[in-house]
């Protein structure tokens, strides 16, 4: 019984350690994917004019988050189970009760502050394809950079009302392998107000979306106006703006599925200390490194990686940046000169808008009509076409921003 004893305790330890190693490389490794990722995003939005969008100031916030994340939350966390793993407990020497409370205090910070950008952001595409003119008019980069610099101060707020002791808990305590805040009311109203209430926003901005893209491909998904002011007129396409949404919809599942298993964990533990252990110690070990650790942590790489495989302008923004830092600048300067033959040949497409509708009950036209230095008809089916480039599906050919002229230009990945 004595040995089977011991060679039960041997066998948990040998275990302990291996997880132990396991986080330590991993989160390494997430630290490294989340500064590189995060810092192409931001240079993406600096040095590409077509990712200074409005909703890409909010998804350079998010980034800024992320990194935030890597340099502090992951790197302490780091450095606790390195010290763990040599057999050293926590003290003042290795790890002190401020740094303790800083570590809470950003992890706090940055949960809040992306959930928030998440929940703006769903907002934002609702607003933008919902009522795309008055959006363009009223959502100037201005009113972003405010929207932005409420979420930072509305997450600075709730963050430290974790450093504040409720009631009768113990507020933070340094214990032998690790950091913690004994904060019972603190986080039940952080988990309310930081991630549930904005997760029913989410749910509801995005159900609110996907009715709209069924409305609008039902009918149809390019719009035109005369802007009252300059008296230019303005054209919308609802399509691109639904596949944006796409890839944003992604970013938002994802950061659920890696926040929302914390979030009910961490309540049940809170509210239920003992449901937990009485699933047996190893699986209780495993949800807490995967649910408490490793996912949530890994969420800030994710993003990076979902808009290089998602968002064609910028996977197209990190190769080149890419290409820059290891010096093939030759390959850019060839791609550029062969994208602006296109651009150019390209050009009065792009320009030109045509608002009124095809008179089909008219008879076919096979003169071309003269518009600039373009020449535009209808063949015999009815087809509108000038040098292989085919109409809008409204039947009109509408006028297009940089970001779908560039989405028309030869696919370099293609």
């Amino acid at each position: 019984m004595a040995n089977s004893s011991l060679s039960s305790a041997k066998n948990s330890s040998n275990t302990t350690l291996n997880l132990l190693d396991f986080q330590i490389v991993y989160l390494t490794i997430t630290i490294l994917l989340t500064l590189l990722g995060n810092v192409l995003v931001l240079a993406a939005i600096y040095y590409d004019s077509r990712l200074r969008t409005v909703t890409n100031y909010f998804v350079a916030c998010l980034a800024v988050s992320d990194i935030l994340v890597a340099c502090f939350s992951v790197t302490i966390r780091l450095i606790t189970f390195i010290v763990v793993r040599r057999k050293e407990p926590l003290n003042l020497r290795t790890l002190n009760v401020q740094v303790c409370r800083f570590h809470i205090w950003i992890d706090s910070f940055c949960e809040a502050a992306s959930i928030y950008t998440l929940a703006v952001i769903s907002i934002d595409r609702y607003f933008k394809i919902s009522r795309p003119f008055k959006y363009r008019k009223q959502m100037t980069k201005t009113v972003a950079v405010i929207i932005i610099f409420a979420i930072w101060v509305l997450s600075a707020l709730l963050a430290s009302l974790s450093l504040v002791p409720f009631d009768d808990s113990q507020g933070v305590k340094l214990h032998p392998h690790t950091c913690r805040n004994d904060n019972k009311i603190y986080y039940t109203m952080a988990s309310v107000v930081a991630f549930f209430f904005p997760l029913l926003v989410l749910i509801i901005m995005y159900t609110l979306i996907f009715r709209i893209a069924l409305h609008h491909f039902k009918k149809e998904n390019a719009m035109t106006m005369v802007d009252p002011v300059t008296g230019k007129q303005l054209s919308y396409s609802a399509y691109k703006d639904l596949k944006a949404t796409r890839t944003l919809f992604i970013v938002v599942s994802t950061f659920v599925i890696c926040w929302g298993p914390f979030f009910v964990l961490f309540q049940i533990e809170q509210h239920q200390p003992t449901v937990l252990p009485k699933l047996g110690d190893k699986v209780y070990i495993v949800l807490q490194v995967v649910f408490f650790t490793l996912l949530p942590y890994s969420n800030s790489f994710f993003n990076p990686i979902i808009y290089a495989c998602f968002d064609r302008i910028y996977r197209r923004s990190f190769r080149k940046i890419l290409l820059k830092i290891i010096g093939r600048s030759e390959y850019l300067a060839n791609a550029k000169e062969y994208n602006g033959r296109n651009r150019q040949r390209n050009t009065s497409v792009f320009e030109l808008t045509i608002t009124q509708p095809r008179d089909t009950s008219s008879a076919k036209r096979d003169v071309a009509t003269n518009l600039g230095e373009d020449c535009f008809c209808y063949d015999e089916s009815e087809q509108f076409y000038q040098n292989g480039c085919a109409s809008s599906p409204s039947g009109r050919l509408t006028s297009l921003g940089p970001d779908e002229s560039d989405e028309m230009l030869v696919d370099d990945d293609e």
